[in-house]
């Protein structure tokens, strides 16, 4: 058993596990309007997206100040990789999420 260390907790402390990154990505849009990644740029690497294993959209929290629209992305890189990323539709940004 851990023994009490008495001192109060602290939520300043903690921090997500799994925090996204941002990351550029060169993009084309489909017939449908949605952007289909082509692309991965980070730190002066660019990665060819080979294809795009799935596709799911995330749209939550509509009802409070700061809403989540998303387009997740699996993708498979030229070089065998599989990444998770997504296009946030709020502020128009790719980040890298790991899965």
């Amino acid at each position: 058993m851990v023994k009490n260390s008495r001192t109060p907790p602290r939520p300043d402390a903690l921090r997500s596990l799994n925090q996204p990154r941002p990351i550029e990505v060169e993009s084309r849009a489909t017939r449908r309007g949605v952007a289909r990644p082509l692309v991965i740029i980070e730190a002066d690497r660019r990665d060819t997206v080979e294809q795009v294993e799935d596709f799911w959209s995330i749209e939550d929290e509509w009802w409070l100040m700061r809403p989540i629209r998303r387009h997740y992305y699996r993708v498979r890189l030229a070089a065998g990789q599989i990444r998770t990323i997504y296009h946030d539709l709020i502020r128009d940004g790719w980040f890298s999420q790991r899965t």
